[in-house]
């Protein structure tokens, strides 16, 4: 029997489900806890990250005691939750202060000094808007989008933003506490308005453009697809649009599609899913760091019939890795292009490869 653990992290609350997977999905289980959330008579609107944990590993642990499946049994974990939050966290993943809630409306200063001057067109500069929409298709024009609550931390707490080793959002940050790695989803990464969706890498035009530091973004997607488990996509965010929670509803964030058409992310994410599931190490192999610094990671994932090396570089420069890979070439499951691995790797700024090892 396989088993997955799958958690709604919403507003006020966590829903964990336990489900069985065997010809159909069956819930097994289901738990819920609350928490709390801290409203500033300044328009702050903020969440303490650790009650968020608490409150997953408690709904956890009541599911296991109540149908006595043991931790082992667990195949895989599912997150969806609220988004458009900012969690920055340390070297050493601890948050370095409370997350700002996507419902945060701080940042109105921040906004105006960043976008809101000059030459407009629907409260945003016209030079900037274009260069957004150029990148990703959408402009930060709201108070509430995290570009702005980040800024506002740089401003307002300077002492605390100079800690800050990543921004993540809700689910990154508990990603993080499962796997002790900073990553984040490309459903997540667009959300930031930083992501440029043709290259789909972090903007480097629009770090420079906010004030970003691009070393604060962590590596999108291609990390989901080649860690072990089953990757999320979070409602139908591969479609790369933009949501908001509005009027006491959730149905902008689950918008309507008439006609869904393809796009660079879409076509990315398909790669991405093509490549996993035609590979039984990537679905089913054991787990072996091979090169991790704090901007590159080469993991290997092995089974029986084959070896995949997961290659990322999460940095806006080269990188080449010299390591021991085993075998002298390898094909690219994402791509299909040959990699030799002669004189080391070479690794693009914002890259990923799924190297199968020739046997």
């Amino acid at each position: 029997m396989t088993y997955v653990l799958a958690y709604d992290v919403g507003t006020t609350e966590v829903k964990t489900c336990l489900f069985a997977l065997e010809g159909r999905i069956t819930l097994c289980a289901s738990a819920q806890e609350g928490y709390g959330l801290f409203l500033l008579e300044n328009g702050g609107a903020e969440q303490d990250p650790e009650a968020w944990w608490r409150a997953m590993c408690r709904t956890t642990g009541e599911l296991l005691a109540k149908t006595e499946v043991r931790p082992e049994q667990i195949s895989a974990l599912s997150f969806c939750s609220q988004m458009q939050g900012l969690v920055l966290v340390d070297r050493e993943g601890r948050p370095v202060r409370r997350a700002m809630s996507y419902m945060d409306q701080r940042a109105g200063a921040e906004l105006k000094r960043g976008l809101a001057h000059g030459p407009q067109i629907a409260g945003a500069n016209v030079g900037k808007l274009l260069k957004c929409l150029r990148a990703t298709g959408a402009v930060p024009s709201s108070v509430k989008d995290p570009v702005w609550k980040y800024k506002w931390v740089q401003a307002h707490e300077p002492e605390l933003f100079a800690r800050t080793d990543k921004w993540l959002d809700v689910k990154e940050y508990l990603l993080l506490r499962c796997t002790g790695r900073a990553v984040m989803t490309e459903d997540s990464a667009y959300a930031t308005l930083l992501y440029d969706t043709k290259k789909r890498a972090w903007s480097q035009a629009l770090c420079r453009m906010f004030g970003v530091n691009p070393a604060h973004l962590p590596p999108a997607w291609a990390m989901t697809f080649g860690m072990p488990g089953v990757p999320s996509i979070y409602y139908g965010s591969e479609w790369g649009m933009k949501g908001a929670k509005g009027h006491g509803s959730d149905a902008e964030l689950r918008p309507d599609l008439e006609k869904p058409e393809q796009n660079d992310l879409t076509t990315w994410i398909s790669k991405l899913a093509k490549a996993k599931r035609h590979s039984k190490a990537l679905c089913y192999g054991t787990y072996r760091n091979v090169v991790l610094t704090n901007k590159q990671i080469i993991f290997e994932r092995k089974c029986d019939e084959e070896r995949v090396l997961v290659a990322i570089n999460a940095e806006g420069a080269p990188y080449v890795a010299h390591f021991d890979a085993g075998c002298g070439m390898a094909e690219d499951l994402i791509s299909g292009e040959k990699h030799d691995f002669g004189g080391g790797s070479e690794l693009p700024p914002y890259s990923a490869f799924f190297w199968k090892m020739e046997r």
